[in-house]
């Protein structure tokens, strides 16, 4: 037999680990050498921390001991005292374990005797590290915090405060120091917790301005200086200020104002009208310059507000908004004159900007007392782009035709700022476009309606303003006489105005300025619009309905449409509602049959025909009031419209009325 083979492996077996060679003694000696190291930094280390912490310790049980307190507070009141006048100052001064100095509370009254106008809970100073390195004390950041400023009635007594700080910033005696190119560098303002307690002057309940946090920077070098403010509202709103200025260049400045709450604006501006807002931002800039020598400057100027929502038992019974409104203008002023300009300024409405008015004006800071003139506009304005940029609280409805015309209108206002019953008002409306557009527009008014009156108490009846009423009047029956009266002694300018009387407007705006009520309907055209389509309430909001209305109207009926409707629809008397029924109520006769006497007395009882009433149940009339008859009748015969014969006749004759 043959052997059997033997197979083995040709691979190598595996070497055993190779043991590490001995560390030599060079690197055994670095690694020692650098632990030395790491532990003398340690060392060193935790040395000067606790020379630091002995130091601090040191300076603050130094500068906190009594003697430096009483020192470092006189010094305080010495500095506060030779920039603001005499201060209450508490004594609780001290420096904190970061070397800041605090003290407070601080309190200002500009006028002896009188409340404090600005107080400070807590004033911080950190010192100027830099200066302090090179052996100067200077103040770096000056913080104070909660702050409360009481500007008081019309600003009385933070203008006590600012002149006060004026007058010992620039002494009347004394040469002038120059401004050193050395000159310190002013300090950081941080205000924390800002609060203006401002109180209206119309109810007396404080203004709620929300709580506000302020820095001012100033950077540069005297001759080229950077001053930059800002203001941040707790719950929202900033507003942040950039000025630069150089030695005899203009000062240029920027300014913007990111998403403000309207609420503290609103509740600032419009409390003397009673109004406030309950939704709603706003957003600017500003840029502009003013010369070195501050005699004048110029400043562009645009705004937006959105989602505005205002309240108030003036305005309306219910939140009317949101309101879109965009403002843009150029603001210019001379500081000689005390002249401040508006020009190319406009204001629009709607998501469009559709409802666009342009503004001007100018201030006049006169000695004798501050004088204005301001004039808004629209041209070619389309009536129902302005119509649908109002807020839905303000909208017609249905009931009013849509116009699609144009319209122009101008309104000039001007005389001394505090004495309304002075100011001169100048208006100008143009409806020609509008007339035109309006002639194929559908309008349920042209024809035959109905009409739901509704009295003092809220009473309402269904009248048929048509011939399918036997006491419709058309207008063309009656004698002329008898629209003349009432026009006369309820609108002389009814056939020739706009639908407007503009010395009224006068009036209106005056109340509004003195904060006065809301004035009632004035021209014929207006009564109607408020009959035919508004309730009783006497708002803002009413009122400009009742505009919008008056426009609609005026546009798409003639004037004889206006006074036919008008003369058939107003009250007369209890339950009586429309010229036929008067007649024959107070006289027994048609309407078309009144006499001149007759027509002139139911054109004195339109004011307020219910009260009047007394006049038919006690059977004549009094003494005053054959006198305002017999004034009337003069009026109609000094303006043409009866003779002389017929005006003698109906002064004298008697007048009967028909036996209840």
């Amino acid at each position: 037999m043959r052997p059997a083979l033997k197979l083995t492996s040709t691979t190598p077996p595996p070497r055993p680990p190779a043991e590490p060679a001995p560390p030599s003694s060079s690197s055994v000696r670095r690694r020692a050498r650098r632990k030395r190291r790491r532990e003398r930094r340690i060392r060193r280390a935790v040395l000067a921390a606790l020379a630091l912490v002995l130091a601090v310790l040191s300076a603050h049980l130094v500068l906190n001991s009594g003697w430096v307190r009483e020192r470092l507070q006189a010094k305080v009141e010495s500095a506060l005292s030779a920039r603001l006048g005499e201060v209450e100052l508490g004594s609780g001064t001290f420096v904190d374990w970061s070397l800041h100095v605090a003290f407070g509370p601080v309190r200002i009254a500009p006028v002896p005797g009188q409340g404090v106008v600005l107080e400070v809970e807590r004033v911080r100073v950190r010192p100027a590290w830099t200066a302090l390195l090179a052996g100067r004390l200077e103040p770096g950041v000056v913080q104070l915090q909660t702050v409360t400023l009481r500007p008081g009635e019309h600003l009385s007594g933070l203008k006590a405060l600012v002149e006060r700080v004026e007058s010992r910033a620039h002494p009347a005696k004394g040469p002038e120091t120059p401004p050193t190119e050395g000159g310190s560098r002013i300090p950081r303002m941080e205000v924390q917790d800002l609060r203006v307690d401002m109180v209206s002057a119309a109810d007396g309940k404080p203004l709620e301005l929300g709580t506000w946090d302020a820095q001012l920077d100033v950077t540069g070098a005297p001759g080229a200086r950077v001053v930059e403010l800002a203001l941040e509202r707790h719950g929202g709103g900033e507003l942040r200020g950039v000025a630069r200025m150089g030695r005899d260049l203009p000062v240029q400045l920027e300014a913007w104002l990111t998403v403000m709450p309207l609420e503290p604006v609103v509740e600032l501006l419009g409390h003397r009208m009673g109004l406030r807002a309950t939704a709603g931002t706003l957003s600017g800039h500003l840029s502009g310059q003013v010369p070195a020598d501050l005699r004048r400057g110029e400043a562009k100027v645009e705004g937006h507000l959105d989602g505005l929502v205002l309240e108030g038992k003036r305005l309306s019974t219910e939140p009317v908004g949101p309101w879109r409104l965009s403002m843009a203008g150029t603001i210019d002023f001379e500081r000689q004159t005390r002249e401040v300009h508006l020009r190319e300024g406009h204001i629009a409405f709607g998501e469009n900007d559709s409802l666009r008015v342009g503004v001007e004006g100018v201030y006049e800071g006169r000695k004798g007392g501050p004088t204005f003139r301001a004039e808004a506009k629209v041209d070619q304005l389309r009536y129902q782009d302005a119509v649908d940029a109002l807020p839905p609280q303000l909208s017609l409805g249905d009931e009013a035709p849509r116009i699609p015309g144009l319209l122009d209108a101008r309104v000039r206002i001007s005389g001394p700022v505090h004495d309304p019953e002075r100011w001169t008002v100048e208006a100008k409306l143009d409806l020609t476009g509008l007339r035109a557009a309006s002639k194929n527009v559908p309008f349920f008014l042209r024809g035959p309606f109905i009409y739901h009156p509704v009295d003092a108490l809220g009473r309402t009846r269904e009248l048929w303003v048509g011939p399918k009423n036997p006491s419709f009047v058309s207008i063309d029956e009656l004698p002329r006489y008898v629209g003349r009266a009432v026009t006369t002694s309820e609108d002389a300018g009814f056939w020739y105005h706009p639908g407007f009387d503009f010395d009224e407007l006068k009036e209106s705006i005056i109340d509004a300025a003195e904060g006065s009520r809301v004035r009632g309907a004035s021209t014929l055209t207006q009564q109607l619009a408020k009959n035919l389509f508004l309730s009783r309430e006497r708002t803002y909001a009413r009122k400009v309905r009742e505009a919008l209305f008056t426009l609609a109207l005026e546009a798409a009926l003639p004037k004889a449409r206006l006074l036919e409707i008008y003369l058939n629809i107003i009250e007369w008397g209890p339950n009586l509602y429309g010229l036929g029924e008067a007649s024959r109520h107070y006289f027994g006769v048609p309407a078309r049959n009144l006499t001149i006497q007759q027509a002139v007395f139911l054109a004195t009882i339109i004011p307020n025909p219910v009260k009047y009433h007394t006049l038919f149940e006690r059977g004549a009339l009094t003494g005053s009031w054959e006198r305002k008859t017999r004034d009337l009748i003069s009026k109609m015969r000094g303006a043409g419209f009866i003779s002389v014969a017929e005006a003698t006749e109906a002064e004298y004759a008697p007048l009967h009325f028909r036996r209840p």
